[in-house]
């Protein structure tokens, strides 16, 4: 896909109005419907389907707007889970420092995301590496239900009625 600036340009606008119109609406609903491990699969098998639409042989405008609209949903879907997972893990006293590493890893992949991702796309292209970040996204599902299964042991310090609130 060779796109003008313009065209660059429309891409983020549509995701930023995604993101505009939909986060709080849809942080609620999954709130509401879902434990925050359902959220972040259902996230992370959006995301992989997106970055799967990349690869179809459709329309640049069509890939382009799903890929967008998959993408968008999927992290605003999976990330804020995330951080509460964390935070309600924490003890109380080290609930600072559960955040602080939270905010360091989740902050290292803009710098480590972007490395890796060149590299792929140098060696294997852009096509596979879309198969390769597909890939990843689903691999991350079964990872999120091990640690979900993990997540009922009762935790040092914790009361079991409040972790099965989360």
């Amino acid at each position: 896909m060779n796109l003008t600036e313009g065209e660059i340009g429309l891409f983020f606008t549509f995701n930023g109005l995604i993101v505009f119109f939909f986060e709080m609406p849809l942080v609620a609903y999954s709130q509401k419907r879902w434990t925050p491990f359902k959220s972040m699969i259902l996230g992370a098998l959006l995301m992989g389907l997106g970055h799967l639409f990349l690869n179809l042989p459709l329309h640049w405008l069509l890939v382009i707007g799903m890929y967008n609209v998959l993408i968008s949903l999927g992290e605003i879907i999976n990330f804020p889970f995330g951080n509460s997972i964390a935070l309600s893990r924490a003890p109380t006293h080290l609930k600072g420092k559960y955040m602080g590493f939270w905010a360091m890893m989740f902050s290292s992949t803009f710098i480590i995301a972007p490395i890796l991702g060149t590299r792929l796309v140098e060696y294997f292209g852009f096509y596979n590496t879309w198969f390769i970040i597909a890939a990843l996204n689903f691999i991350s599902m079964p990872g999120f239900i091990w640690v979900r299964n993990r997540w009922d042991r009762p935790i040092k310090g914790r009361d079991q009625a409040e972790l099965s609130a989360l």
